[in-house]
């Protein structure tokens, strides 16, 4: 039986797979579980990772906070469980990067690299039920 964990399932994006998968477990970093210090002790068989910071001009502001989030989370993700399938959900970001936001997305786009069974999925302009109008997306901005 697959054994699943969810991160960064109170995002946007991640409340939508938590219903999805209400089987997996899930961390996330509004509940004080930390991707850079805490993954459980499970042998998961997949993992989806949507944890993250997120705001360019944010991580410009604090771009420690950014790196070793987005970045060593990731990392730690990777290494902690080398048997599952990861899936690394990232960003428009990482295509121009400009920003460290985008540079961290970047890095953990080429994870794939270092671990065999990880797969980053790019997503440009995710808009869709719950979405805030001052989220900063362009489909909610063009409504309005």
């Amino acid at each position: 039986m697959d054994k699943i964990l969810l991160t960064g399932s109170e995002g946007f994006i991640g409340k939508h797979f938590k219903k999805a998968l209400p089987e997996a477990d899930y961390l996330d970093l509004k509940t004080g579980d930390d991707i850079r210090s805490f993954l459980p002790d499970k042998d998961y068989t997949h993992v989806l990772h949507l944890a993250a910071l997120k705001s360019v001009p944010l991580s410009d502001n604090i771009p420690r906070e950014f790196i070793e989030t987005n970045c060593w989370g990731t990392l730690n993700i990777a290494r902690k469980y080398p048997k599952a399938r990861i899936i690394n959900i990232s960003s428009s970001s990482a295509y121009e990067y400009i920003s460290v936001y985008g540079l961290t997305k970047k890095f953990t786009e080429l994870l794939s690299n270092y671990h065999k069974n990880f797969l980053s999925v790019r997503l440009f302009n995710v808009f869709g039920e719950g979405q805030l109008p001052d989220s900063g997306a362009l489909i909610p901005n063009a409504l309005l």
